[in-house]
C-alpha cells in the first residue's frame, strides 16, 4: 500500500446570482481552481468588464510551460446534437473522447476515455 499525498485545498466556488459581477466571481474562482490544481502559477485578478464597453483586443496566449500536465494525445468526434422539439435546429460539436496526460513531476500518465 502506498500512501498518497492529501488533496490540495480549493478556494471556494460562489454561488451564481443573475448578475454580472457574480457570473464574473463564479467563473474566476473556477479558474482559480483549475489553475491550482493543475500546478500553474496564479494570474493577478482581472476586474470586471462594465457592461457594453468595447472588448479589448485578445492576445494569442502560449501554453503555460511549466504547468503540472502535458497533454500526450487526443482523440475527438464530431457530433450533432439536435433540439428535441425541433430536428432542423442543431449544433456541430467537437468531441474528446479519449484524452492521455502526463505528470510533469513524477512521469505517470494519466488516460481518460468517454
Amino acid at each position: 500500500m502506498t500512501t498518497q499525498p492529501s488533496g490540495p485545498a480549493l478556494q471556494a466556488i460562489p454561488d451564481m446570482e443573475r448578475s454580472i459581477e457574480s457570473l464574473y466571481n463564479t467563473v474566476a474562482a473556477l479558474v482559480q481552481n483549475v489553475r491550482h490544481l493543475s500546478g500553474q502559477s496564479p494570474a493577478p485578478p482581472k476586474t470586471p468588464p462594465k457592461p457594453n464597453a468595447p472588448k479589448p483586443q485578445q492576445e494569442k496566449s502560449k501554453k503555460q510551460a511549466n504547468g503540472r500536465f502535458s497533454e500526450v494525445t487526443r482523440a475527438t468526434q464530431t457530433v450533432k446534437i439536435e433540439n428535441p422539439q425541433d430536428s432542423t435546429q442543431y449544433v456541430m460539436v467537437k468531441q474528446i473522447t479519449r484524452l492521455v496526460l502526463q505528470d510533469n513531476v513524477t512521469g505517470e500518465t494519466w488516460e481518460w476515455t468517454l
